[in-house]
């Protein structure tokens, strides 16, 4: 998504590090940010922004959905919210184990 809805000049940031017991994933860029029409709903199926103009791309709204799902069934969660300067991804994953992250 992060590739999808960003503009080729901006960027996207992947930070991953090493909690207490799990793993935080960080995908942030520089885009226009997550409409609030839809924050609160982003991980429902089928949601996607009806105010997305036809020229851009817009998906059936299941892929995050999905993500949502994936990441419930290892134990972990996943959230969305606005920054200043684009939107930022955030999920984490249990570690049972030592990882080298």
């Amino acid at each position: 998504n992060a590739i999808k809805y960003t503009k080729e000049k901006d960027q996207i940031t992947i930070h991953v590090k090493k909690l207490e017991n799990e793993v935080q994933f960080m995908i942030k860029d520089t885009g226009s940010g997550i409409s609030k029409n839809i924050l609160d709903h982003i991980f429902e199926e089928f949601v996607t922004d009806t105010n997305v103009s036809n020229d851009s791309q817009k998906g059936i709204g299941l892929g995050l959905a999905i993500c949502k799902a994936i990441i419930q069934a290892h134990g972990g969660k996943i959230w969305a919210k606005n920054e200043t300067d684009g939107a930022c991804f955030i999920f984490t994953i249990p570690s049972d184990k030592e990882l080298n992250v």
